[in-house]
């Protein structure tokens, strides 16, 4: 009996089950298109690493105590905010980031057990749950990328001095506290609450493309943990 957990709150809970899903299928690549007077067809740019959010859904049936379950399930989903962590049974391996916005119709029901469908607005991303391990390095190493994407990690840099990812360098110009995050998604740098951005410089954010990436430490950096986030389509 497959379910889904959101917000950390599980289906199964109100005793909702999944018996459908289009949790297999692919988002869109982002096309922009433009008309061209006098030519042909039209000018397609392509957005090569960007894609649409997808619409997710999830047929679902309550076998027993319809009324109760159907209220405690619509009204949490309902409470729900933004984007959250959505995981269910038929991918155990990833996770996505899905805010539930639809209403909840019935399409069978009975005083016992009813039949619907739940619908997220998903982003695109299905984030592997590998991505989540963290992997610490004290001297040269490699980290290597599982996916044909590439990856935007989280980096937490020990002490003042050079480290290179992959073909990016990363130069700690001013020791932190302890350490300092940079987080290669959102392009910020930081340690806890406090802004870092001054501490460090880089050409670019490191990234991790598919295979091997070289970690080469330079002078003064003691240690360096990497939280990947490996993604999937």
């Amino acid at each position: 009996m497959d379910y889904f957990t959101i917000g950390g709150i599980s289906s199964s809970s109100f005793n909702a089950y999944i018996y459908d899903s289009n949790v297999f299928d692919s988002p869109s690549r982002s096309v922009d298109t433009y008309d061209v007077p006098g030519r042909n067809g039209a000018l397609t740019v392509v957005g090569s690493e960007k894609f649409d959010n997808r619409e997710l859904w999830y047929d679902m049936y309550i076998p027993k105590s319809m009324i109760s379950n159907v209220r405690g399930l619509s009204n949490y989903l309902h409470s729900l905010k933004g984007y959250q962590r959505l995981e269910d049974t038929l991918e155990l391996d990833t996770y996505k980031k899905a805010m539930y916005v639809e209403a909840l119709q019935l399409s069978l029901k009975t005083s016992k057990e009813a039949a619907f469908r739940v619908t997220f607005d998903c982003q695109p991303e299905k984030w592997l749950k590998s991505g989540e391990q963290k992997t610490v390095f004290t001297k040269n190493g490699s980290i290597s990328n599982p996916t044909v994407q590439t990856a935007k990690p989280l980096v937490r840099v020990y002490g003042k001095g050079s480290v290179q990812i992959g073909n990016q360098t990363i130069e700690v110009l001013k020791a932190p506290t302890e350490y300092i995050d940079i987080d290669c998604d959102i392009q910020d740098c930081f340690e806890g609450t406090a802004n870092r951005n001054s501490y460090v410089s880089l050409t670019d954010f490191p990234v991790l493309g598919p295979g091997s990436n070289g970690i080469t430490f330079g002078t003064g950096i003691t240690k360096v943990e990497i939280t990947p986030r490996w993604w999937i389509l």
